[in-house]
């Protein structure tokens, strides 16, 4: 997001907002490629497989990163200083 405010010259909420969009977007051609793979042949069970893999990896890391603060604050990533004295 920093980057995305950064290159655009925009606000956090502003970034956050397209970060969101950018993320829903590639989720939404994820799905559809999913969801219409084409013929792998003889490789068809492995591909469809291997993407369901892909599918639940992400679905948790959904849920892990709902529960970070990193994700769910207008701050971000703590500064180096910050993790340095977190971890003694």
């Amino acid at each position: 997001m920093k980057a995305i405010q950064h290159n655009r010259n925009i606000s956090l909420e502003t970034a956050c907002q397209e970060a969101l969009h950018i993320h829903n977007e590639y989720l939404r051609e994820f799905q559809y490629l999913q969801d219409f793979l084409p013929d792998f042949g003889t490789l068809q069970d492995a591909v469809t497989n291997r993407v369901h893999y892909i599918s639940m990896t992400l679905n948790g890391w959904k849920s892990i990163s709902t529960t970070l603060d990193r994700y769910n604050s207008m701050h971000g990533f703590p500064d180096v200083q910050t993790v340095k004295q977190s971890l003694g």
